[in-house]
């Protein structure tokens, strides 16, 4: 069994519910458009540099206003008075988790990925079939294996658009999505510049499955002469795939920074795959869309393989709805789309969140939709919200149809006198049917620094106990500022990932989350997670068997052993060659109880496989394959 880092609070949960939906609504009145997309050209990073090359980041406090900022302030100002009433009421005691424990995902592995980008860090991440992955924060990008190797340095997105943009741009929102179907990665990111206005798109699509060896780059207008006669630009971004298309959407706003509606591009992929020119019954812009839509999600696969050329959206509509979109085909066969309205429980935005030892606030933002993916049916949708005692929730809603409506399986995941916000979900399942989930997110409290979790949800709608993925170290206040009724506050979003490792038995989750260190700062933080429901529906009563967890291997320079030891015991960690011979004993002493992180260096082991042996003194506890590599 695991050893928990420090006890989390038990999840409180509201009943699950059906609630139907309001008859469909055609959209009439929203209009598609087609859009000019410029070629940016070939880059391919070099592969053969595992520095970090002199460069200059622009760390920038990116706006991210909401919908209408005014109202919003004021609920999460009286928000916060009921929290504060309730932490004195309860005397901040928090109650220890008691769910089964067979329930709970487990923690594999992790480590800190790229510096700070800005606040917030904007983290986004996706993982291909091969074990690599790619994580961007806001103006950064990096490769990775699984394991925490370098596969590529770090690159500032700008140098990695530099074709396509002026010298005087900066960018900011990244994202990056894995298409398992097409098994490439894209890469989006957009230009914050000092106005705003007028605003740019990127994208890029990398040529093969392995990102080192190349993108293909593109722009389009962020600023399009449909919305406010082009005074405008946008915000927050969100991609998915379809089988045939890509899908963006965005928030506009005006120059002067007022909410004006939610815009979708619609572009064919596969053109961006193969490095082609784009022409206009390529791709489509959809504006003056029904229902005031802010922050739509567009919802890709959950498992391998896509649903058509269909794509649903979803946002949230406060106080009790949400706006289910449907986009009806790809760009070349005339889409439509269409609108329903589905009914959950009443929601509200939280309160900004209080953390230990400061009187800095976390700042939530709002209820704006987070993340989803679709499986077999079923729409999986995350945002967070406030949980009726001031603090954030994550509030989590499984979407079918009943064969008339679309409905809404509703709850809310709590922690008491926690807020837990920033949620990203990915697919646990085994098969398309089982639609169990990894939800990853941050949370803090009075008790807490700030800190990331993940919980488990299993195909029933069960969740499981938190699990701590990365505690806190201390404090942030990076860029302070003032908000309403008081204080000062800190952005803590804006969004986090989780991407699904599709070559993975268990079903495997990598995470993207931030924490709180001592210098004030954030550490982003990739964590793989996985589930213990076994395949059948019957779950793991046996202890799970402790593993050794090498990274990186192959190994460069200095190998890291993660461990877990059932008691404080004497151990020896022997390195033998592929034939059973000693070639060194590495360590002879104690360790402790749980998790130990033991590193070595190679020095002058020769190149080639090796099998590193942990023992105690009454038995092997573990052997696992290492290979020593030169650079």
């Amino acid at each position: 069994m695991k050893k928990k880092i420090c006890v989390f609070s038990l999840i409180m949960l509201l009943a699950a519910s059906i609630f139907a939906n309001d008859k469909s609504i055609k959209s009439g009145d929203a209009k598609c458009i087609p859009f000019e997309i410029k070629f940016g050209g070939f880059v391919k990073p070099s592969s053969n540099d595992l520095t970090l090359l002199p460069q200059l980041t622009h760390l920038r406090v990116s706006e991210n206003e909401g919908e209408n900022e005014e109202t919003i302030e004021k609920i999460k100002a009286e928000n916060f008075k009921i929290k504060t009433n309730y932490l004195a009421k309860n005397n901040l005691y928090r109650t220890a988790a008691k769910s089964a424990k067979n329930n709970e995902p487990i923690f594999i592995n992790g480590f800190n990925a790229l510096t700070n980008g800005g606040c917030p860090s904007d983290n986004s991440l996706a993982v291909n079939k091969n074990s690599q992955l790619i994580v961007v924060v806001n103006s950064t990008v990096k490769f990775y294996d699984t394991n925490g190797g370098i596969l590529q340095s770090s690159m500032s997105l700008e140098n990695f658009f530099t074709s396509v943009l002026a010298s005087t741009d900066a960018v900011c929102d990244p994202k990056v999505i894995y298409d398992n179907q097409a098994d490439r990665f894209i890469l989006y990111c957009q230009t914050c510049n000092t106005n705003n206005v007028p605003s740019k798109l990127l994208v890029a699509f990398s040529q093969s499955n392995d990102p080192t060896q190349g993108w293909w780059t593109y722009s389009f207008n962020g600023s399009p002469s449909v919305v406010n006669s082009g005074n405008c630009w946008v915000d927050y971004p969100k991609l998915a795939v379809s089988n045939s298309d890509l899908f963006i959407t965005s928030n506009v706003f005006s120059g002067g920074g007022n909410y004006l509606e939610g815009i979708i591009y619609q572009i064919q992929k596969s053109i961006g795959y193969a490095g082609g020119n784009y022409g206009s019954n390529n791709s489509l812009l959809w504006h003056n869309i029904s229902g005031s839509p802010f922050t739509m999600v567009p919802v890709g696969n959950g498992l391998n393989g896509g649903y058509g050329n269909i794509m649903y959206l979803v946002s949230t509509a406060r106080p009790s709805k949400l706006n289910f979109y449907t986009i009806s085909d790809s760009v070349g066969n005339n889409p439509t789309l269409t609108l329903n309205k589905i009914t959950i429980p009443n929601y509200s935005v939280a309160s900004n969140a209080i953390q230990k030892g400061t009187s800095v606030q976390l700042m939530t933002g709002d209820d704006r939709a987070q993340d989803g993916y679709y499986q077999n049916g079923t729409i999986h949708f995350v945002f967070h919200c406030d949980d009726g005692n001031g603090f954030s929730c994550i509030n989590y809603s499984r979407i079918t149809n009943n064969g008339t409506n679309w409905v809404a399986q509703n709850q809310l995941i709590k922690v008491p006198s926690t807020d837990c916000s920033y949620p990203a979900i990915a697919s646990a399942g085994y098969h398309d049917n089982d639609q169990a989930a990894i939800i990853c997110y941050n949370y803090c409290s009075i008790n807490d620094y700030p800190s990331t979790a993940a919980v488990f949800v299993d195909r029933n709608f069960n969740v499981s106990s938190p699990i701590i993925i990365k505690t806190g170290t201390g404090v942030v206040n990076l860029y302070a500022q003032s908000v309403s009724g008081g204080g000062q506050g800190n952005r803590w979003g804006d969004y986090s990932g989780a991407s699904r490792d599709f070559s993975s038995n268990p079903p495997t989750i990598y995470g993207y989350t931030t924490y709180g260190n001592n210098t004030a700062d954030w550490v982003n933080y990739v964590s793989s997670i996985q589930t213990t429901m076994q395949p059948d529906g019957i779950q793991n009563t046996n202890k799970i068997e402790p593993k050794i967890l090498l990274f990186p291997n192959p190994v460069y320079n200095v190998c890291n052993i993660k461990f877990i030891s059932e008691n404080d015991e004497m151990i020896t960690i022997n390195l033998f060659d592929m034939q059973g011979k000693l070639v060194k004993e590495i360590y002879h002493a104690n360790c402790h109880q749980g998790e130990n992180l033991f590193s070595f260096n190679k020095g002058a082991l020769s190149s080639g496989s090796y099998l590193i042996q942990i023992s105690n003194t009454t038995k092997i506890i573990k052997n696992e394959k290492v290979i020593v590599s030169e650079k």
